[in-house]
């Protein structure tokens, strides 16, 4: 294998050299990476931000786990992962895969484990499913991989 000149590493090195090699179709905030990550982030800082204000009285320990998960994945990581993900920053794949994975282990751990009947254990099955769709894509995506470029 030939070696790369001093150029051609320094291209690499180079903001927007993934985004160049890639068509102009897979670039930008489109597709499913709306869908798959998109929806998923603005849909947990509404839940981070109504939550508090629809449980005011906190009864028991089941909504009080509710409550830290929705104030914690919603209103702390959710604006940091929302400016990474319209900034366009590379480092967004690997910290939305790790929200999403700390997210998952925590509602189902803390809150669905004491409580799983018929109804909760699909509910747990779909968001472990989504979860793993969305890592994949996450990792696989060419669209993933020429958006989020930026360094921080």
């Amino acid at each position: 294998m030939a070696e790369l000149s001093d150029e051609d590493k320094r291209k690499i090195l180079e903001p927007g050299y993934q985004q160049a090699k890639t068509p102009p179709s897979v670039r930008g905030l489109g597709g499913w990476l709306i869908v798959i990550v998109g929806f998923p982030l603005v849909y947990s800082l509404l839940r981070g931000l109504a939550l508090p204000l629809i449980m005011l009285t906190v009864t028991s320990t089941y909504n009080l786990k509710i409550l830290i998960s929705a104030l914690f994945f919603g209103i702390v990581c959710s604006p940091w992962l929302l400016f990474l993900y319209f900034r366009h920053k590379a480092a967004f794949p690997k910290q939305y895969t790790f929200w999403l994975f700390a997210s998952y282990l925590y509602d189902y751990y803390f809150i669905f484990t004491p409580i799983i009947n018929s109804t909760d254990r699909a509910q747990v099955i779909g968001g472990l499913i989504f979860n793993l769709l969305a890592i994949l894509y996450m990792k696989y995506s060419k669209r993933v991989s020429a958006t989020f470029i930026e360094p921080l």
